[in-house]
């Protein structure tokens, strides 16, 4: 993902404090089953947008076979997942 004003961490640990330049604001995001944390944020704008994903969004000049996808999160039909991701501000 290349876009401007768009941050993808992967790969890291599950949980991230994001602290503001100035003052003493901040968020605790908590994301223990998801590798991605993508952070989009504009220039000249008070804030940021924290989301926590599983795998990158699908490319819309590409049709995927869903099941060739390593990164998705199987479930079968009848089953269900639960997925639980935490923001804490201060």
């Amino acid at each position: 993902m290349a876009e401007q004003g768009v941050t993808v961490l992967r790969d890291m640990a599950h949980d991230m404090v994001i602290r503001a330049e100035k003052g003493r604001r901040g968020v605790c995001v908590s994301f223990p089953d998801m590798r991605l944390l993508v952070l989009f944020h504009k220039e000249g704008v008070p804030f940021i947008t924290a989301e926590a994903w599983t795998s990158y969004m699908g490319r819309a000049d590409m049709i995927d076979e869903i099941r060739s996808r390593p990164d998705l999160v199987p479930v079968s039909p009848g089953a269900f997942y639960t997925n639980t991701w935490e923001i804490n501000c201060f």
